[in-house]
Parts: structure tokens; sequence; C-alpha cells
């Protein structure tokens, strides 16, 4: 690092150049237990995830102080009230997004700026049940600056429910539509074969039965004939969130 900051105190890089290098460069360590990497958000635009669940509350709160400080913002997954209010002691000024059901909790510095607010992503779930992973998809593409919508309980098994969100989500204008279904799945393949635009299709673990936990609704989606179809893993709501971001946000960068 010190190499870096003198390659421009001399000339010999550029500002952008040696941010770049530092983001490369940023690993924080935490006791003899975790390497932190402090510039993923600023590298890829993709935040630190903490996931809490085989940590202490403490051990998870350690490692979510540096991020608050360095980028600014961290999401953890299987949190609970008690990593809440662990936050909440350690850093009273945080400013946090907690959905329990989901285990989603956002926590900001309130001193660092938040990104701009650019690009739609329409949420769509074809049950009550797989509202848990709607929330994360929405929360964690809520944190990367996308406006979103969220449509649930229309799945295929009352296909006349469809119709008026899917005119709903084209109003919206989003640049990209979540997919939210357990069971068969069918609610996915459907959309895709109905809307001109990319469909993340999250299956989810609320099937029973002959391909139940996911199964028969991973296989739905990956066997889909509708083309334009892309699919997570079963109850990934946080990488179809990052992924819906990803796209709404290139969509409309400044060229």
């Amino acid at each position: 690092m010190r190499d870096i900051l003198q390659a421009l105190a001399d000339g010999e890089i550029t500002t952008e150049e040696a941010q770049r290098r530092l983001n490369l460069h940023a690993i924080q360590e935490v006791g003899d237990s975790a390497n932190l990497d402090l510039g993923r958000m600023a590298r890829t635009g993709k935040p630190e995830i903490v996931r809490c669940a085989g940590k202490s509350v403490d051990q998870a709160v350690e490692l979510v102080l540096p991020f608050l400080e360095e980028s600014g913002v961290v999401a953890l997954s299987s949190a609970t009230v008690e990593h809440e209010a662990a936050i909440r002691a350690a850093r009273p000024d945080a400013v946090i997004r907690f959905e329990p059901s989901a285990g989603i909790l956002i926590a900001r510095n309130p001193d660092k700026p938040e990104p701009e607010r650019i690009g739609r992503a329409a949420i769509i779930t074809a049950g009550t049940s797989d509202m848990p992973i709607a929330l994360q998809t929405r929360l964690i593409a809520e944190m990367l600056g996308v406006e979103t919508t969220l449509h649930p309980d229309v799945g295929v098994s009352g296909l006349h429910r469809l119709f008026p969100v899917l005119q709903e989500v084209v109003e919206f204008d989003p640049e990209v539509v979540v997919v939210i279904a357990g069971q068969e799945g069918g609610l996915a393949p459907v959309a895709a074969g109905l809307l001109e635009l990319p469909i993340i299709a999250v299956p989810t673990s609320t099937g029973t039965g002959y391909g139940g936990e996911g199964i028969g609704a991973l296989s739905t989606m990956l066997q889909s004939c509708s083309l334009g179809l892309a699919v997570v893993n079963i109850d990934n709501g946080i990488a179809a969130g990052v992924m819906a971001a990803t796209i709404a946000r290139r969509a409309n960068r400044s060229r």
C-alpha cells in the first residue's frame, strides 16, 4: 500500500489508478479468523454479506464494524434480534433495516453517502410462503440503490391473478424482474414467456412431496422452454437481489 501511495506522489500513476489498486489491497485481518475485503463495494459494486449462522453475536458484530467504517454499509444474513441489538449498542448512530422473517439486516453509516438511486426491479412471488426470500431480494437491491416493487401471491394455480400484475410490472418499466416460486416453480417460465424483460428465477424450499425442498422448482426453472430466464440457487434471494441491482444499474449507467 505504501508503494501505491509513493507512486501516486511521484506522479507515476493517476488518482483513479491509485484508488483501484488500494481497493484491491483493502484487506483487513480480524483476529485470526477472518480476512475482510473492505474494498469490495468500491471495486465491484457488490456488498459484503456477513453470514451470522455459525458465529457468535460478538463475532458477527466484530466483522460488521470495519465495513461500516470503510464502505459505509454492510448486510447480515441469518440475522436475529440479538444481532440488531448488538449493532445498535456498538454503533448507536447506525441506520438499520431489519426483516426478521427473512433474517436480513442492513446496517448503514449515516456519515457515508448512499448510492445514487438508479434503475428499477420488479419482484413477483408465487405464494405468501415465498415472502421471506422476496424480502431478502428487495432489501439487497434497495441497499444497492435500486427502486423495487413487490407483487406477492400470484402463482400459476390461479393464473388469472397474474395478468393484472404483469400489466403493473410493464407500467413500472423495470430493467429486470425477479420471480420467486416454490412447489413446481412454474411461475418463472410463464412470466418469461410473457414479458420482454430479463427474468431472474429464484426457487424456494416451500415445495412439498416429490421434488420438495426446492428441487422441483429448481428443475422446472432450469428446464424452462422460455428464453431470457436465469436461475439462482434455492432460497438465494440475496444473489437475486445483487444480480437484479447489477443489471438495473448497468442498464442506466452514464456513457
